[in-house]
């Protein structure tokens, strides 16, 4: 049923020129494609460069009025992991076309993603052109970590109160591990942590994914655990949130990449 649901829009999204986003990751694959001149709308939490002067904001990823939707008249609607069953349902039943896009697990998936965006722009060749160049160069930076003897121990950090990390069988976790590095947490559930298991898995390096603008206040508190290798060596860094979170194929081999460089001490 998916399938066809899917061969549905593929066949309607050439003809499409009004495009919403209630994802931002969703959102981030359309900038890569150089097609988010096609939204009329986005959530507050999407990049601010996406879209155009008519584009407009419809509420965040989760508080959002299906009849704000509907009064843009979009040809497709692109729902993420956070958006409300609810809302999808409700959405479908004013015939409104939904496609929704699953939170990616793994590189794989990512690219997966990509094609089924590239499809709904109707730009699948400049898909293929960009994942043909990026997939090359991520097959030579994972021959490359092969024979590493040394693998730093990595802490990324999501949020604050409660702290979220990154759990194995994720996209994160396969950025870290490419980057020829281990995941300080080896999480299959339950992605919380707490200050005193931060400080006993000893990270070699900390990355503070800015989704909330409190870097530099999470940079300081860091900056107390003495005993930790990361605060020793001054090897505490913030990324993007986009970076981690919302992932193109394309900015997932640069994350990739600037994980590599980044300095600890051995």
């Amino acid at each position: 049923m998916k399938i066809v649901f899917f061969i549905f829009f593929c066949a309607f999204a050439v003809f499409s020129q009004k495009i919403i986003s209630l994802a931002p990751p969703a959102t981030n694959q359309l900038i890569a494609l150089g097609a988010d001149s096609l939204l009329v709308g986005k959530t507050a939490y999407c990049p601010k460069i996406a879209g155009n002067k008519n584009t407009k904001i419809i509420g965040d990823v989760i508080n959002i009025g299906g009849e704000s939707i509907v009064a843009l008249n979009p040809d497709i609607v692109i729902a993420g992991g956070l958006t409300s069953k609810v809302l999808i349902e409700k959405l479908r039943k004013t015939n409104v076309n939904v496609f929704v896009m699953n939170d990616p697990k793994n590189y794989e998936e990512l690219c997966e993603n990509f094609k089924n965006i590239a499809e709904i722009a109707g730009v699948s060749k400049k898909a293929d052109s960009i994942l043909s160049v990026v997939s090359e160069k991520y097959s030579q930076i994972k021959e490359q970590n092969k024979t590493l003897k040394i693998r730093p121990k990595i802490f990324i950090q999501l949020s604050v109160n409660p702290i979220y990390t990154i759990m194995k069988n994720t996209l994160g976790n396969e950025m870290i591990e490419a980057a020829g590095a281990l995941n300080a947490f080896n999480l299959t559930s339950g992605a919380v942590v707490g200050g005193e298991a931060i400080v006993a898995a000893n990270p070699d390096v900390i990355i503070i994914a800015d989704m909330e603008n409190l870097s530099k206040n999470e940079v300081e508190k860091w900056a107390k655990f003495k005993n930790i290798s990361a605060v020793k060596n001054n090897a505490i860094y913030v990324f993007d949130g986009y970076e981690i979170g919302s992932a193109t194929p394309v900015s997932f081999i640069e994350t990739v990449e600037k994980i590599i460089t980044l300095k600890y001490k051995e």
